[in-house]
């Protein structure tokens, strides 16, 4: 099983909706994908009706206990995470121990982390093989790429994507700037629509609410992307 960490110590810049979407995606491929829910606001666990605070959660998982539950998509399993999950402090390898408890059962595992960052989000992202980072096209995200990075492990795979780019010329400069600075940016880019914000409000994935949407495509392009750094 590979492990990808969805991560970005700032918030709003899309990590739970690519986290959702790739994972949908992803278990659409044939792939068996677990997916884990490190950020205590559980809004990966929300989307795909797993939030409960009376039912097992990553933090049991971290305990030894199974905390695996099914989604309604084919494939596509969940490690809830809560509130609950505030309170704790995983030591550097007790995610990765926790996953690997699993490794024959799945392909792939997406961790979405919090935006605050954490021991939990620490041993997180020492779990992961590869690494994403969301970004929006703004001043704010690009000044805190580097300090994202500062968190990850010297050494791990590391990919930034842009996300709810939306073709201004703002947008476009910047762009054009972060490109001189030499991140691994991914090649794949998802564009900005208001119908994502509807997505998510129905809590479906953009293939399943709109299947022919550029976003849909956007999306499409940028999970075969992150399937070779995965795979290859």
């Amino acid at each position: 099983m590979k492990t990808i960490a969805v991560f970005n110590h700032k918030g709003g810049v899309g990590k739970t909706t690519l986290t959702a979407n790739i994972g949908y995606n992803m278990a659409a491929d044939g792939n068996r994908v677990l997916l884990a829910d490190c950020d205590p606001q559980g809004n990966l666990s929300s989307f795909f009706g797993r939030y409960d605070m009376t039912k097992k959660s990553i933090v049991n998982g971290l305990s030894g206990e199974r905390p695996i539950y099914r989604t309604s998509y084919k494939g596509l399993d969940i490690i809830p995470g809560n509130l609950a999950c505030e309170g704790i402090h995983p030591e550097a390898g007790a995610v990765a121990q926790m996953l690997g408890r699993y490794q024959e059962s799945y392909d792939i595992c997406l961790i979405d982390c919090a935006p605050a960052y954490s021991e939990l989000t620490a041993s997180a992202l020492n779990a992961a093989d590869c690494v994403l980072i969301p970004i929006r096209l703004d001043s704010f995200s690009i000044d805190g790429i580097d300090t994202a990075m500062m968190k990850i492990q010297s050494g791990k795979d590391v990919h930034i994507v842009v996300n709810g780019f939306n073709n201004s010329k703002a947008a476009r400069l910047f762009l054009a700037k972060l490109m001189t600075y030499g991140y691994p940016l991914c090649d794949s880019c998802v564009r900005f629509s208001t119908i994502v914000d509807a997505a998510n409000y129905l809590h479906k994935p953009m293939a399943k609410k709109a299947r022919f949407h550029a976003v849909t495509g956007d999306l499409r392009d940028l999970t075969k992307e992150v399937e070779r750094y995965a795979f290859e």
